[in-house]
């Protein structure tokens, strides 16, 4: 089943490092309220995957498909007129959880953090680790790299997706897996592999220079610095970009420019150039010699 569009944005629930998923009250058997879900984040959409269902989870109720039990379920419809923890019981991962309540934007939808109860702690530093990155502010991105070298995107930032011209949902997307090498111009992928490979560039600095291919097809010349680091035992680079694209610009027209002046006014005897004064904006040269040209 399609999962159905929701009357807010869930891109902040999105990038969080633990599940989450937000369901929506149904009539259920017996006359009960059943949940059914109508949206889930990454995380658990790996954990569910993880654990060998068959059926896709958007749009199934929790107590008719076997995802809860029915004294959870009954925790859950008390937290439609007070929110509040509570600890539930994952049928299909024979789990005891802890199902934290998030605030939403529209009343007529539950969401709920899955905190694994030994996990907490640990969850908690996930949540300030993310928290810190996004107060950075950059045009950025973080990305988990596994032992066997695969990329998944954790975090996109906005500035991110506006110079991409795109939606931070469809940048990670973009940003995960092998994905990355399609938001990247041809002629520049092997610096990024190299980057990735050696944690280095290949003239051994942090940076390197490289275009972007936005989701409308132009073309944005990037400085991209890669900080490579770990954290809870897991491997991860953030990335940033700065937009150079204007300096490309003027860096192309002086280049024509001064080539088009040293044909024009290199003196044989000398074999020197005239001082000269170029206005690069309109391609005009203004001062040759102290002259100004015939």
């Amino acid at each position: 089943m399609l999962e159905e569009p929701l009357p807010f944005d869930t891109k902040l629930y999105d990038t969080l490092p633990v599940s989450v998923f937000i369901c929506k009250p149904m009539e259920g058997e017996h006359e009960k309220i059943d949940f059914q879900i109508v949206h889930a984040n990454k995380v658990f959409d790996r954990n569910w995957n993880s654990r060998g269902r068959d059926t896709h989870y958007i749009g199934a109720k929790l107590v008719e498909n076997h995802v809860v039990d029915e004294d959870t379920a009954s925790r859950m419809r008390e937290c439609l007129t007070e929110p509040h923890s509570i600890t539930a019981y994952m049928l299909f991962a024979n789990l005891h959880v802890r199902f934290e309540p998030v605030e939403l934007p529209c009343k007529d939808y539950l969401g709920f953090l899955i905190i694994h109860l030994t996990d907490k702690e640990e969850m908690d530093a996930r949540i300030r680790f993310l928290h810190n990155i996004r107060q950075l502010g950059n045009i950025a991105i973080l990305i988990r790299q596994h032992e066997d070298g695969r990329l998944e995107s954790v975090y996109v930032s906005p500035e991110y997706a506006e110079m991409m011209e795109d939606t931070v949902e469809h940048s990670l997307i973009q940003m995960d897996g092998a994905h990355y090498k399609d938001t990247t111009h041809a002629d520049d992928r092997h610096l990024v592999a190299h980057m990735l490979k050696y944690h280095e560039a290949p003239d051994h600095g942090p940076n390197i220079q490289i275009r972007k291919i936005t989701a409308k097809g132009h073309i944005v010349w990037t400085n991209v610095r890669y900080a490579f680091f770990d954290y809870l035992e897991e491997h991860y680079i953030y990335i940033t970009y700065y937009d150079i694209t204007v300096l490309k610009g003027y860096e192309e027209k002086l280049k024509t420019s001064y080539e088009n002046i040293g044909q024009s006014y290199y003196r044989e005897d000398e074999k020197t150039l005239s001082m000269f004064r170029v206005d690069i904006d309109r391609d005009l040269v203004e001062e040759v010699g102290g002259q100004r040209p015939v």
